[in-house]
């Protein structure tokens, strides 16, 4: 009875793994893509994969569906690249932590600047969208 109930963990801790990795289609896209990356992390979000990953030095992350299609691409950028209607939208809020530049598969730009844990989302023009606290830590 032991054995079997060994054996059960052990394939549940095989298989809950194997739930976690990244379809090798969607690998073997991302390798064709950015042949350069380099630091890639895989995280899984839902029925979706990001690869976050360095490419010529710019922190990049990149979101695909389940079938491999690129739905988000998020890409660091200098505070100095928001947007003056950004900028002062933020300065009351703190110190602008980190900027990025969000494409979704659209088309559609967004902008995103951190400041104290919270990402403030724009759109093109520069019109707050949206804020997001970090949960994290």
């Amino acid at each position: 009875m032991k054995t079997s109930i060994i054996l059960l963990v052990a394939l549940l801790c095989v298989t809950t793994s194997n739930a976690q990795k990244v379809p090798s289609h969607i690998e073997v896209i991302f390798s064709e893509t950015y042949p350069n990356a380099n630091h890639v992390k895989w995280d899984h979000e839902g029925d979706k994969y990001e690869a976050t990953f360095k490419n010529e030095g710019q922190k990049t992350s990149i979101l695909y569906s389940a079938n491999g299609m690129v739905e988000e691409t998020e890409t660091t950028i200098f505070v100095s690249e928001l947007s003056q209607k950004v900028l002062d939208y933020v300065k009351t809020k703190g110190k602008v932590k980190e900027a990025a530049r969000i494409v979704t598969a659209q088309g559609e730009i967004t902008y995103e600047a951190e400041v104290n844990k919270t990402d403030f989302l724009f759109d093109d023009q520069g019109d707050f969208l949206k804020s997001d606290t970090d949960k994290e830590d």
